[in-house]
């Protein structure tokens, strides 16, 4: 049966990698998954089974380390799943997993960037490319366009200044509700 994922990785990064493979084999099945420590057996050369796990993915998962950048073996991996995905046959979709830089040919690409929000949103985020569903995550629902500065005078008035920070604001007028409280002086 051909693999949905193939999870492309360093050795090293095995730990990780592994939190993150066991918890997609329970939710598609273990079949489904390509995680070498599982897809090749004991006595497997390690070449073929690696060619077809990328010959039969609909989706590889790239986990880019500084130690995985320095892998011949995860380079191979990577590249050849990049060709792919220009072919249409593939999607690539890195996943950084330490403050290491995005290799060029990959930096105009969105990545799953683990090293920032952590394991549990990279396999929502992994899950929900896998299954067809929007990525999109709201980030910016408490925006405003009006920006405002108050400035207290010398003489006790006060200098409002209101800004529409990213467009024109087609609605000029605004109202300013002023509380006066007049303090007894002694």
């Amino acid at each position: 049966m051909p693999h949905k994922i193939f999870l492309s990785h360093n050795h090293n990064d095995k730990p990780l990698v592994e939190a993150v493979a066991l918890r997609l084999a329970n939710i598609f099945g273990q079949d489904q998954i390509f995680y070498d420590s599982w897809s090749i057996l004991r006595g497997d050369g390690i070449i073929d089974p690696m060619n077809k796990g990328l010959e039969t993915r609909e989706f590889v998962f790239f986990f880019v380390s500084a130690q995985g950048l320095k892998s011949d073996m995860v380079k191979l991996e990577w590249q050849n799943a990049l060709y792919a995905a220009t072919k249409g046959k593939t999607r690539l979709i890195p996943i950084r997993v330490d403050g290491c830089n995005m290799p060029t040919l990959l930096q105009q690409t969105l990545y799953i960037d683990m090293y920032s929000i952590g394991l549990e949103a990279t396999i929502a985020q992994i899950v929900s490319l896998t299954q067809g569903n929007a990525s999109f995550i709201p980030q910016f629902q408490t925006f405003s366009n009006l920006t405002y500065s108050i400035i207290k005078l010398v003489d006790g008035s006060y200098d409002i200044t209101i800004n529409a920070s990213h467009m024109m604001e087609p609605n000029p007028n605004f109202a300013f509700h002023i509380e006066n409280k007049t303090i007894p002086i002694n």
